[in-house]
């Protein structure tokens, strides 16, 4: 980033964001964090679980609400609302982790 002209402020904001230091705290750093989970929800979810057809229900939970406990409010309201297209098969695993189920 320097080589590209940017200042010293500017590099160590983006290395806070990408660096995920801030979580919950850092609008940027949550913000980034709210787009690679949803993103993963809808994008890439089928895809992981199906490589990882071994993992039981409960590993299923526990990662889903790890992602979860990450996300924003705002995020979490978007993911539920029907804007996002959840993989249809993981709906009701993902329904049961986020519901505490």
């Amino acid at each position: 980033m320097k080589q590209a002209g940017y200042d010293d402020e500017m590099i160590e904001r983006v290395k806070k964001i990408v660096g995920k230091r801030g979580l919950k705290v850092n609008p940027e750093t949550q913000a980034m964090e709210d787009v690679a989970d949803l993103v993963f929800i809808e994008h890439y979810m089928t895809a992981f679980a199906a490589k990882k057809a071994d993992y039981s229900e409960e590993k299923w939970l526990v990662i889903i609400r790890k992602t979860w406990k990450k996300m924003s409010d705002q995020a979490h309201d978007f993911a539920v609302s029907g804007k996002l297209k959840l993989p249809e098969h993981l709906v009701p695993l993902i329904l049961k982790a986020v519901q505490g189920g």
